[in-house]
């Protein structure tokens, strides 16, 4: 998934989707502080390689309750 870097003037920067919306767990920007500029390249850098790293979402499997 696509991100970029959103520059806020008198505060700093935040990292969010390049589309704009939301992401998956419902969340705006990746954090909620603001960041310098080399924190946000970080950050960015950081979340592009956990997503490289994940593999395909598995379904939840609810364990069935034991018969004693």
């Amino acid at each position: 998934m696509p991100y970029k870097i959103i520059h806020f003037p008198p505060k700093g920067y935040k990292v969010g989707r390049a589309d704009g919306q939301k992401m998956s767990n419902g969340r705006m920007y990746l954090s909620n502080k603001y960041l310098t500029k080399k924190q946000a390249q970080t950050q960015m850098k950081a979340v592009i390689a956990a997503e490289a790293k994940q593999p395909a979402k598995k379904k939840k499997v609810i364990p069935k309750a034991r018969k004693y």
